[in-house]
């Protein structure tokens, strides 16, 4: 719930973001001391949100996997990783678990396997 809040936040701030470096375009205001176009400067409150809309987006379509019971790998959330997720998301072949071990994720499967048991 809480992604779907933040995603129509940033969705509706991209159209005032824009609007506000347009204005910078449109007067063709320079940086006094560098003389940098000030649209540069005024560009990132735009591409912030556009970047921050895509990931709340990411991690959206990452809870709702979880809610329907699939094994995902999120690096932003390691305590729902499982191997199995780990192995399903670096591997992607039919034979996952064999080429994920010739790989040498077996290395990091024991890794994630330690670092969830000392949470506990």
């Amino acid at each position: 719930m809480n992604h779907t809040f933040e995603l129509i936040f940033f969705i509706y701030m991209i159209p005032f973001a824009f609007s506000y470096m347009m204005s910078s375009v449109k007067s063709g205001q320079l940086s006094p001391a560098c003389k940098i176009p000030m649209y540069f400067i005024q560009a990132a409150p735009l591409v912030s949100f556009v970047l921050v809309a895509f990931r709340v987006l990411q991690r959206w379509m990452i809870e709702f996997r979880v809610a329907r019971g699939e094994n995902v790998f999120g690096p932003a959330h390691p305590e729902r990783n499982t191997p199995e997720s780990f192995i399903e998301a670096n591997a992607g072949a039919d034979n996952a678990t064999e080429n994920a071990l010739n790989a040498g994720i077996d290395n990091r499967i024991h890794t994630i396997k330690n670092s969830n048991e000392e949470e506990r």
